[in-house]
């Protein structure tokens, strides 16, 4: 296992220095400006339907009870969404595409889905998908990467539910919305990013790594997928045992190989999930070891941009 720090190449690239050009204060509450309490938990740019695997300048952000739609370029705000309920706080977003469209869907407290489409400045669907009657909200929200109408949700409680959402398309958004199944982790989920190589999704807990073996293909995402569980045994902090730590991120970054951030631990982890999986084993053995914040502000989620080298 390396210390490891990303090596300085020159010759091939060029040095890059990126200086902030907009300080955007866009979530607080009644646009109050002195609003410092109101948190962004979110941001993601949108997929570009004419480059796959590329996104476009426009990126969404969560927090209160809104999502803004920034364009990076000119700092400019050209759509804003409010949620209905003023007790909403927006903890979770994720984009998905139909090849022509792009929608977004967002989620948090209230436990209620909401799903937007950008380009026609219109939310065209909201609904609570609570099923438990205590306290509970929506952390982590993605798609299927093969289908871009299959909803996974990730709960503080630890449950998953995988949701159907139909085909919606302008300008009728006929929405055939179903929560297909639900099963749990038993531990607050933080955060999900599934691996389509090892068709795995991989959560973060309170209380460690857990990942969900999907099946290679899905042929009718109208019925209940089998789904498998493992635990995987991510390296502890000195003098903590075997306990294992809070998993706040978790992000894979391609070929397999896996980005995870434990709390406290003053580290990004990198590791081979097709390795770890080959092995018959649970145990993450970390390639790479990226020295990181050892700050207690747990909710500090990993980006990645694969096309970035």
């Amino acid at each position: 296992m390396k210390d490891y720090m990303m090596p300085s190449n020159e010759k091939t690239k060029p040095h890059l220095d990126y200086d902030p050009v907009n300080f955007l204060r866009c979530h607080s509450k009644k646009n109050d400006s002195a609003d410092v309490q109101t948190q962004v938990w979110q941001c993601a740019f949108e997929p570009d339907v004419d480059n796959k695997g590329k996104t476009t300048s426009l990126v969404a952000t969560c927090g209160g009870n809104s999502v803004c739609f920034i364009d990076v370029k000119t700092g400019i705000i050209p759509l804003k969404y409010y949620a209905k309920d003023l007790r909403e706080m927006l903890y979770a977003l994720a984009w998905t595409t139909n090849g022509k469209h792009t929608f977004l869907v967002t989620g948090g407290i209230r436990y209620t889905i909401h799903l937007i489409h950008p380009a026609e400045g219109i939310a065209f669907f909201c609904r609570n998908i609570k099923v438990f009657k205590s306290k509970n909200h929506i952390n982590s929200l993605l798609f299927h990467p093969k289908h871009w109408n299959l909803l996974i949700c990730g709960g503080s409680h630890g449950e998953i539910h995988i949701c159907n959402i139909g085909n919606p398309s302008p300008p009728e958004y006929e929405m055939q919305f179903n929560v297909m199944q639900s099963f749990s982790t038993n531990s607050e989920i933080f955060s999900m990013s599934y691996c389509p190589v090892n068709n795995m999704l991989l959560t973060g807990c309170n209380d460690g790594l857990q990942g969900w073996c999907f099946p290679d293909s899905i042929k009718d995402i109208t019925q209940p997928i089998p789904v498998t569980s493992k635990k995987f045994i991510l390296p502890t902090r000195s003098g903590n045992g075997d306990v294992q730590d809070l998993v706040d991120s978790v992000e894979v970054v391609g070929d397999g190989v896996v980005a995870t951030k434990c709390a406290l631990h003053g580290a990004i982890y990198l590791w081979n999930l097709t390795d770890t999986l080959a092995s018959d084993s649970t145990d993450v053995k970390p390639t790479h070891v990226l020295r990181w914040s050892d700050t207690d502000n747990y909710f500090m989620f990993i980006g990645v941009q694969t096309e970035a080298g």
